[in-house]
């Protein structure tokens, strides 16, 4: 302490005190250009090396984060263009990249809005079938009456209306490629037991018709719906669960993958500037609550406030009194600092 009061310079030393070891920082205290006294900060040497040792822990820890995340260039082609790169979320890409050249039938999982129809995409393109059609049913925008003929096709003179030439279903039409039904949770149980048999034996019969038609197409579906849960109340057929249900594949939302929201933001600012013109930006606060967002509707929630801010906004930069209405509780919720601007990607 001495010293450094007469030379001014601080210094570093380490002492014992028993068995204890300290490490100790000596800086001078100064009044102009007057010391007039040290300060001295001694930490044990213990707690030190423990915090040193929590640090490479935790620098491990992000190693293999990363290391999980750029696994993601082994990935085929048609997954790189999946936006995502949590561990958790290229796990599951590596999942889909394994299950996509096989004939196993998939079942996608996941909340609303979660992409379930783009990772279907990319398993089809990734598969044996990716020269044939990827025909998407959406169950739950066909009415009851319409789904068989709609699934099936009809022949000629089938039903009053019917056209003179009969009319292929989305089944045929997926011949030697993949056939995506969406919401398949929400399909009557009247079609179920049709739907099941045309699964197990690959051909269809057209409504109003009595001739077979041999298929080979690869299947997926996808529902935010529990199907488990379902066939406990009676409402979907297990037998049918089985059968579409070889791999599950459960596409997290988007807070449980929080670091890839500043990727998707990203992607959606890029396709704003493609349709609206500009260089739109979020501010840096802007991020931040955006990042701190849950997102309940997770990806479609997600491009929509994208493009409503970029059309409400006066100027390129995004402030937070452009995000809904719906975020003002939300945005009381003290923000992050707001120094810094986040901008599209070169």
């Amino acid at each position: 302490v001495l010293q450094v009061m007469e030379t001014g310079e601080p210094q570093y030393q380490t002492s014992f005190y028993g068995n204890e070891r300290y490490f100790s920082d000596i800086y001078p205290i100064r009044i102009e250009n007057t010391v007039i006294g040290a300060l001295v900060i001694c930490r044990d040497m213990t707690t030190i090396a423990e915090m040193s040792q929590q640090i490479k822990c935790y620098q491990a820890l992000a190693e293999g984060l990363r290391y999980e995340a750029n696994r993601k260039d082994d990935l085929p082609g048609p997954f790189l263009s999946v936006i995502g790169s949590s561990p958790q979320f290229v796990k599951l890409l590596h999942t889909a990249a394994q299950v996509a050249p096989t004939n196993a039938s998939v079942c996608i999982t996941g909340e609303s809005g979660t992409g379930k129809e783009v990772l279907a995409n990319a398993i089809h393109f990734s598969s044996k079938f990716a020269g044939g059609p990827f025909v998407k049913v959406n169950c739950a925008a066909i009415p009851e009456s319409l789904m068989e003929s709609e699934l099936f096709g009809y022949e000629k003179g089938a039903f009053t209306g019917a056209r003179a030439t009969g009319n292929p279903g989305k089944f045929e039409l997926a011949n030697h490629g993949t056939l995506f039904l969406d919401e398949i949770g929400e399909m009557p149980l009247s079609m179920q037991v049709k739907l099941l048999r045309a699964l197990q034996e690959h051909e269809i019969t057209r409504v109003g018709g009595n001739k077979p038609i041999q298929l080979k197409f690869r299947l997926i579906t996808a529902t935010n719906r529990d199907l488990k849960e379902m066939i406990r109340e009676g409402t979907f057929r297990e037998d049918l669960y089985y059968r579409i249900n070889v791999v599950t594949l459960r596409l997290p939302p988007l807070r449980e993958r929080r670091s890839d929201i500043p990727l998707l933001l990203d992607h959606f600012l890029q396709e704003m500037k493609d349709v609206y013109g500009g260089e739109p930006t979020l501010t840096g606060e802007t991020m931040a609550l955006m990042t701190r967002y849950d997102w309940p509707g997770n990806i479609r929630e997600m491009k929509n406030c994208v493009e409503r801010m970029v059309v409400m906004s006066d100027s390129d930069q995004l402030t937070p009194d452009l995000l809904p209405q719906s975020w003002n509780e939300f945005n009381r919720a003290a923000p992050l600092a707001a120094d810094t601007s986040y901008r599209l990607q070169p």
